[in-house]
């Protein structure tokens, strides 16, 4: 993968991450409540909305922890 790739990934993440942040703070939800609904460790959660992808599993995992958490 070429560097312009990863950063459109990276920002594209930046974007989702801090939307997922928002929604989740407007409805005073903790990551650590999400995490026991969602069975996704509060790590990766919190890596998604900060975009720390150096914290994050497999690509494959992030789509469907992406999705998840969106529904």
């Amino acid at each position: 993968m070429d560097v312009n790739a990863e950063s459109r990934i990276h920002q594209e993440l930046e974007r989702v991450g801090a939307i997922l942040a928002s929604r989740r703070v407007e409805q005073n939800l903790k990551i650590s409540e999400i995490s026991k609904v969602l069975r996704i460790l509060p790590e990766y959660l919190s890596a998604i909305e900060k975009a720390e992808v150096d914290r994050l599993p497999a690509p494959a995992y992030i789509i469907g922890y992406i999705r998840s958490y969106a529904n």
